[in-house]
């Protein structure tokens, strides 16, 4: 009997990665789209890879596979003032296409709702309305937790400055996951014929400042907190992009925190089958001292 096949975008990245060696792991034929993938040491799990550019070139020998399911996972996160959020909704249009024999699954993100303020968030939004709700399966996470990604820039930031500024007030909600528990969740998903939308984070959210309070406690860093106005931030953070200048925070960065909330996962729970892992149990499983050296 043959083994089910998927493919995967961005599968040389963070959550990538992961996702590889979780559906190899599960007994999946796993295939990868990747950028610049001559310049890049990819996972021996992968049976094969594709080069793939946003919005829209792609390896024709890509499309001969034939995969079961084609994850889209590659995103342009680092949004800034000067980058243009369509080019990922049009990435996903074009991969829709080129894979419409295949179940498709997008990973999104709690970003993605209609208050949302982000491009990012608004963007993923979008991607989310050219599925088909009765057949794709999305998912959307909380703050991912893991090796890698935007939480690794977050320790690595709290490790070294003395002040961590609160925009927005201190009070927004934010559900974490670990990267393991993502994964673990889309195998279950896919193979249990489940199709809609999917919240999966911390059953009870924190608030953003116990969130950095929890992360300065892992790093063994006892930073000051300080209040700011996230209506001043935005115009400066604005003003840095545009002329060039990359600070650790970014304008999508502060939208994003602007337009977080909170979200019910018991639906989520009941089609998986467990209980993502809380914040606290996490951060056990990962080196401070590695995460931030790497």
């Amino acid at each position: 009997m043959s083994k089910p096949t998927v493919m995967i975008s961005g599968a040389d990245g963070f959550l990538g990665q992961a996702l590889t060696r979780t559906f190899a792991a599960a007994g999946w034929q796993v295939f990868g789209l990747v950028r610049n993938s001559a310049q890049k040491q990819v996972l021996r799990e992968l049976s094969a890879v594709f080069e793939y550019s946003f919005p829209d070139r792609m390896a024709p020998a890509a499309m001969d596979v034939g995969v079961d399911v084609f994850i889209h996972n590659a995103f342009s996160s680092l949004m800034t003032a000067k980058i243009d959020a369509e080019v990922d909704v049009a990435a996903a249009r074009f991969l829709l296409k080129s894979f419409k024999r295949s179940r498709f699954v997008f990973i999104s993100s709690m970003s993605a709702h209609p208050k949302a303020y982000s491009r990012y968030g608004l963007s993923k939004l979008a991607i989310e309305k050219l599925m088909e709700p009765s057949r794709d399966i999305i998912i959307r996470p909380g703050f991912v937790v893991g090796y890698g990604g935007v939480f690794r820039r977050l320790a690595q930031v709290l490790s070294k400055v003395p002040v961590v500024p609160l925009f927005y007030g201190s009070s927004r909600p934010i559900q974490t996951v670990y990267v393991d528990d993502v994964c673990r969740s889309i195998v279950h998903l896919v193979e249990r014929q489940r199709a809609g939308v999917w919240p999966l984070g911390e059953e009870r959210p924190h608030t953003i400042r116990n969130f950095y309070e929890t992360l300065a406690a892992w790093l063994r860093k006892r930073p000051l907190f300080v209040p700011f106005p996230g209506t001043l931030a935005l115009p400066m953070l604005r003003l840095f992009e545009l002329s060039g200048v990359r600070l650790p925070l970014t304008s999508e960065n502060l939208l994003g925190l602007k337009g977080l909330i909170s979200y019910d996962i018991s639906a989520t729970i009941e089609a998986i089958g467990f209980r993502p892992i809380s914040l606290d149990e996490s951060l056990k499983r990962i080196t401070p001292d590695a995460l931030c050296a790497r």
